[in-house]
């Protein structure tokens, strides 16, 4: 019997519609707005389209983060367990991992392409580290005290929403209820799965994630939806029925769905050369094996940290580093075979944008990049008064961020012109709080954020007396 061509769409169809409902896959044939018959051929299922440009963005951004298909070089920490990611597997979605003591959530702090090039380096961070208190590991001598982490560099729940809906910030979920209070987040009343939109950020007892897709019957009743979210081990986009994701919805741990205000905001998105999403092909990316900064290539550093540059020596017998003007070092590589590291933090590098590489044997290998942050930060004052002087090279002073003892937020603020301008700010800590605590002897301490091209900077952690 032959088939023609409209009835093989249909029963393509038939089959993925099927098997999403079982499986909780979602069917790639289907593009935003297209009507499709559904099994029953009763009704129509159409997916919703983006409302505007700032959504579709963020659909993108999100499924970067689900998509991405990776594998260590070696066994990386995990939240569960010290080798808790194994070089014999083969992951989807970015790992979780609670970065807030180090300050390098991939999407917001770090790019997708430092931190694939830290998992590509064997001898990096992302290997020789684990942040968790209770596994704290460091092959530089460093102590970690963190909660629900491992690995040096990753995601959580909060920063994946931040990330896709454009926010520059890392909130917690706690703050949800505060970001709703400025207008940033609109709360929708009730729990309702037929209210909802694309894009919208569900919150639940401890947790946020974001409805990417929806589909509708003919009547434009919601059918399905599709949750995406940061969970151990790894990222994931599930799709529920209604009557499923209702039950969900119903449960204690509820609390409220909100809607972005700002997704004007939302502009700054280039496909990645790590994963593709809807509508998008991955082109090849060339690692460079050769040599590479610890925490990645294109990575950002305080003028007080530790810079330590990873190489494959092969028949290269030395590294240069080039500033901005030019080669201002040459080093010698050792001897041995087996050291894979070069420490230069002792160079004492002013701040700007730097690149190294290995040369000997009649050639070079390709270039690793980083950025150095020059900055001075002081304090003065008391909790409600706060004076904060600041100023650096090699970077522009972003925000001001303040967290107890354990790297807790307590609250952020954002620099406006005239704080930069003055390279200086007062504070009332207290006000900015979104969360109000009554704690007398609570120990804060405070840190200034500053940008490059390449990532976000963070002051080592002043006291506040």
């Amino acid at each position: 019997m032959q088939i023609d061509a409209k009835m093989k769409d249909k029963i393509f169809l038939y089959v993925c519609v099927a098997t999403s409902l079982v499986m909780g896959l979602s069917c790639s044939k289907t593009d935003y707005g297209d009507e499709k018959e559904s099994p029953d051929n009763t009704s129509v299922i159409k997916r919703d389209v983006p409302e505007n440009e700032g959504v579709k963005i963020a659909y993108k951004k999100a499924r970067q983060f689900t998509d991405i298909k990776w594998r260590p070089k070696n066994y990386m920490p995990s939240t569960q367990s010290d080798k808790g990611y194994s070089p014999s597997n083969e992951y989807k979605g970015l790992w979780y991992s609670s970065v807030k003591e180090t300050n390098k959530y991939v999407g917001i702090e770090v790019s997708l392409k430092t931190v694939m090039t830290a998992l590509n380096n064997p001898y990096s961070l992302l290997y020789t580290e684990n942040i968790s208190e209770k596994n704290s590991r460091s092959a530089y001598g460093e102590e970690y005290h963190g909660t629900n982490c491992g690995a040096y560099m990753g995601i959580v729940c909060s920063s994946l929403v931040g990330y896709a809906l454009g926010m520059d910030l890392v909130w917690t979920t706690a703050t949800f209820p505060y970001l709703a209070e400025k207008g940033i987040f609109k709360k929708i009343n009730g729990n309702n799965v037929q209210d909802l939109r694309l894009m919208d950020v569900l919150h639940e007892d401890g947790h946020g994630s974001l409805i990417t897709d929806i589909w509708r019957d003919g009547k434009g009743r919601i059918v399905k939806i599709e949750i995406t979210e940061a969970i151990t081990p790894t990222a994931v986009s599930r799709i529920y029925t209604a009557d499923d994701a209702q039950k969900r919805f119903n449960k204690d741990n509820f609390k409220a769905f909100y809607r972005y205000q700002e997704f004007h905001k939302n502009t700054d998105y280039t496909p990645s050369a790590f994963v593709a999403v809807e509508g998008e092909t991955v082109v090849s990316y060339k690692y460079n094996d050769d040599i590479c900064t610890f925490a990645g290539d294109y990575a950002s550093f305080g003028g007080e940290e530790r810079i330590v540059i990873n190489y494959t020596k092969g028949s290269y017998s030395e590294m240069e580093i080039y500033g901005e003007a030019g080669l201002i070092h040459t080093l010698k590589l050792s001897d041995d075979a087996a050291v894979h590291s070069m420490d230069i933090t002792a160079l004492n590098l002013s701040g700007g944008y730097y690149k190294a590489r290995l040369v000997g044997g009649g050639k070079s290998s390709d270039y690793t990049y980083f950025s150095i942050v020059d900055y001075n930060v002081s304090v003065t004052g008391s909790k409600t008064a706060l004076t904060v002087d600041f100023s650096c090279q090699g970077g522009e002073a972003k925000h001001i961020k303040v967290t107890r003892e354990n790297s807790y937020l307590v609250c952020f603020y954002p620099f406006t012109t005239d704080d930069k301008n003055a390279q200086r700010v007062t504070i009332d800590i207290e006000k900015l709080r979104p969360i109000k605590r009554n704690v007398p002897d609570e120990e804060l301490y405070l840190q200034v954020a500053f940008k490059t091209k390449y990532g976000i900077v963070h002051s080592l952690p002043i006291k506040i007396q």
